[in-house]
């Protein structure tokens, strides 16, 4: 998917709507992972507060048990996809940096 996302902006980003839409997009996938770690964060949070629940019974520490692999399964798609999403806003950034250096002048000088 990032080869695929990567390629499109990189072919076309001299485009300046299509600039504009990547700087839109890498807005937006800030915004989405940034949610996606406090997800992260509260689901760890849950896990660690039902790995307290084990000592009652040994059929409720079977079902903490349980929960507790399944939840852990779960963080790990998370985490995959904030490594995703992460390699994505690393890659928009880099081309929106090099498309910027590039830039012609426009003859605005703020160094006098």
């Amino acid at each position: 998917m990032d080869q695929g996302l990567g390629h499109t902006l990189l072919s076309n980003i001299e485009n300046p709507s299509v600039f504009e839409t990547a700087v839109i997009l890498l807005e937006e996938m800030n915004k989405v992972r940034n949610t996606g770690r406090g997800t992260i964060k509260s689901v760890e949070s849950f896990r660690d507060a039902h790995k307290n629940l084990t000592g009652l019974s040994r059929v409720s520490n079977h079902a903490v048990r349980n929960s507790v692999k399944t939840t852990d399964k779960l963080l790990d798609e998370f985490k995959l996809g904030d490594s995703v999403l992460t390699r994505l806003i690393d890659l928009a950034t880099d081309l929106i940096d090099r498309y910027n250096a590039n830039m012609p002048d426009n003859g605005d000088d703020d160094s006098t």
